[in-house]
């Protein structure tokens, strides 16, 4: 099974995933990656830090980014 790994990038920073996961298909890490957004986003709106620039970046193995996830998105703004 390939390995995606999660960065999330805002205006200002780059967090990058080290560990990523064994997934069957982009699609599958697409739809983990939603997941995680929505969770992000949420907590960020409590806390009142949702930051419109930030998002997921889905990367292959390479560290090709092939999805991005933006937390707006998902959180319906």
């Amino acid at each position: 099974m390939p390995r995606y790994v999660f960065h999330v990038r805002t205006r200002h920073r780059l967090e990058r995933d080290k560990e990523g996961g064994l997934f069957t298909s982009a699609d599958a890490a697409h739809v983990t990656a939603i997941m995680a957004a929505r969770d992000m986003a949420a907590q960020d709106q409590l806390s009142g830090t949702l930051d419109l620039e930030k998002r997921i970046e889905i990367c292959d193995e390479g560290d090709r980014c092939v999805a991005t996830v933006w937390l707006t998105t998902v959180a319906g703004l």
